[in-house]
């Protein structure tokens, strides 16, 4: 592992993907140069042991997939795996939450606070049948509906839409939800849902809550996952309405802001926490809350 990161020689990557490029012939990756280069650069750096050297088995269904903990939990930047004597590897997860950048810690600075990259993270949701929440934290738009959160069809849905007292369509019958944790605790001043490919199947309308509970943002992401699988934790947290319930537009980014647009955003003070509400089901891609740091409170007791 590198604390601080690692710096490669220029002529070493790809200047379109950054990656470091590669001879493209079966059984090596890298020329001989490329191999010098890369042995300077990390005789360098400070590694410090992940993983012990391990045992593996071989790649039937039953023994194929390894799990191990982890014996340091510092931030780390990159990874070196070696493997003894050679051999292949499926696939390589490495799990653990990401740690805020000081500059996203800057008051003065807006930042997608929802991003995966600046530690966002799905924490439970009402259903995932085509897609999972944790998609909509991705960066960039997604490539196809299957990188996107859609919930399956609910099958009561009536033959005649109803509106209910409140003007809108009678959905009581049905809607879907995710629940996400902020990279750090924030005001969301602007929020952009992205329904990108999905076209027939997008929702009808959707709304977005928030609350403020740094104590609980404090815990890993694994305590608030079981945290929130609670119902009755989840239902009694003073959830607040950032996004009143506003229509969804097919295949189309949708922004909302506090100052200009015509459907304005709530002023709830600072969140940790948000819940993505889509009626009656659908199709999300992304969703971005961009805001400015707000400093946490002194710690109190869940």
């Amino acid at each position: 592992m590198i604390p601080d990161g690692l710096i490669l020689p220029k002529e070493m990557l790809d200047p379109t993907t950054g990656a470091v490029t590669n001879v493209g012939k079966m059984g090596t990756a890298s020329s001989a140069e490329q191999k010098a280069q890369m042995e300077e650069v990390l005789s360098k750096q400070v590694f410090r042991e992940l993983l012990p050297r391990s045992p593996l088995k071989a790649g039937y269904p039953e023994t194929s997939v390894h799990f191990f903990a982890a014996k340091d939990s510092r931030p780390i930047t990159h990874l070196r795996i070696n493997y003894f004597p050679d051999g292949g590897v499926a696939r390589l997860r490495v799990f653990g939450e990401v740690e805020v950048m000081p500059i996203l810690r800057e008051p003065t600075l807006r930042h997608d606070f929802a991003s995966a990259l600046h530690g966002g993270a799905a924490l439970c949701w009402s259903n995932e049948h085509y897609g999972t929440p944790s998609n909509c934290l991705l960066p960039g738009r997604a490539p196809n509906m299957g990188n996107g959160w859609e919930t399956a069809r609910n099958p009561n849905r009536p033959s005649i839409l109803e509106l209910g007292s409140d003007g809108n369509i009678d959905f009581s019958y049905s809607k879907d939800w995710f629940i996400m944790k902020l990279g750090m605790r924030c005001d969301i001043d602007e929020v952009e849902i992205d329904t990108y490919h999905f076209k027939g199947n997008f929702p009808e309308s959707a709304l977005i809550e928030v609350c403020d509970k740094p104590e609980l943002l404090s815990l890993p992401v694994l305590d608030q996952r079981r945290k929130f699988e609670d119902a009755g934790f989840r239902d009694n947290l003073p959830w607040q309405p950032l996004l009143k319930r506003t229509k969804m537009a097919p295949d189309a980014q949708q922004y909302f802001k506090r100052a200009s647009g015509k459907v304005l955003l709530e002023n709830p003070g600072a969140a940790t926490h948000v819940r993505l509400t889509i009626l009656p089901d659908g199709g999300v891609s992304r969703l971005r809350m961009h805001g400015t740091p707000k400093s946490a409170p002194p710690p109190a007791k869940l």
